[in-house]
């Protein structure tokens, strides 16, 4: 079970910078969740209400259920969704707090699924650094990651995240994303932007 420790963990995770995140094993090929009995899994999307990107990435990724995570998350995940990964028709996204993402994770390996992608988006300097510690990104992606001010947007701001969710969606439907690891430095944060957010995909 998730105890107060993985809470803790995320905090310091978060504070200690790059330097010590964890960085991901090889992924097997193969796709990252096949449907059970014929039936397509189940899109879950997790987002904060609180901070623009997030809600940007929540409505890009049109998923069957969008749950706010600023909402208590076990409460959650013991509400329901337990049940629902155990019988592996479950597929989770999300761009959220580290916190959240960690104690979702730590979850849904209990209940078998696997984390097959993860970047932590760094909006403490001038520009948002995005580390990928896990899964590696189309090159349409990367491109996206990079904007500047003066390149594509969306209602006045860079659509990174919008573009982000809509790869990733796409890749629950292709196969696994392959391994690999890197650091692109992309626009200036949003001014709601917190400290740090993370994109995850977990099936």
């Amino acid at each position: 079970m998730i105890q107060r420790r993985h809470l803790l963990q995320a905090g310091a995770v978060a504070l200690a910078g790059p330097a010590s995140w964890p960085m991901a094993a090889p992924l097997a090929p193969g796709r990252v969740t096949a449907p059970v009995g014929g039936v397509p899994p189940r899109r879950i999307v997790f987002f904060d209400e609180r901070y623009a990107d997030s809600c940007a990435f929540a409505q890009a990724f049109e998923a069957d259920q969008a749950v706010a995570s600023a909402q208590d998350v076990a409460r959650l995940w013991y509400g329901g969704l337990q049940a629902d990964a155990r019988t592996c028709r479950l597929q989770l996204a999300g761009l959220t707090l580290p916190s959240d993402h960690m104690l979702l994770a730590g979850f849904a390996e209990e209940a078998g699924l696997t984390l097959h992608f993860e970047t932590w988006h760094d909006g403490r300097g001038p520009a948002l650094t995005h580390h990928i510690t896990r899964g590696s990104l189309p090159a349409a992606l990367s491109h996206a990651l990079r904007q500047t001010r003066g390149e594509a947007r969306t209602h006045g701001r860079p659509a990174w995240a919008r573009t982000l969710a809509l790869a990733l969606r796409s890749e629950l439907s292709t196969v696994a994303v392959p391994p690999a690891a890197g650091r692109i430095v992309g626009a200036a944060p949003a001014a709601d932007m917190p400290g740090m957010l993370v994109s995850w995909l977990i099936a």
